[in-house]
């Protein structure tokens, strides 16, 4: 079995006292996206992927930043580099939050390398 696993940050299997986990995996377990923020700031501590490419730079970014775990998921497309014409999961991640929630974020759909490093400062 050959799955890409990658994990930015802080971030357990199991979400830590003030700490909250947003969770989406495939129905045939190849692929997940996990997220930890703090519970009562919402900043992001972490991530973990399984089988789907995420940009370290932009995750390191965004928890080095203190982003808020709504702003990352409505940006998430950026972190994701995976090559062109796989499928995208960032929007069942959004959609997981959005019904956890009761929120209605919008996944912006952008992965050019333009707003990425416009993101990045470069």
């Amino acid at each position: 079995m050959d799955i890409e696993w990658q994990t930015y940050g802080n971030l357990t299997n199991k979400p830590g006292p003030g700490e909250k986990h947003i969770f989406w995996e495939h129905e045939d377990g190849t692929k997940l996206i996990r997220i930890s923020y703090q519970a009562e700031s919402g900043a992001v501590l972490g991530f973990n992927t399984m089988g789907i490419r995420y940009r370290s730079e932009v995750c390191i970014k965004w928890i080095e930043d203190g982003a808020h775990i709504e702003q990352v998921l409505q940006q998430l497309s950026l972190a994701n580099f995976d090559p062109e014409f796989y499928r995208l999961y960032e929007q069942q991640l959004v959609n997981r939050y959005n019904e956890l929630e009761g929120t209605a974020l919008v996944l912006k759909k952008s992965r050019s390398l333009k707003k990425v490093f416009a993101f990045l400062g470069g």
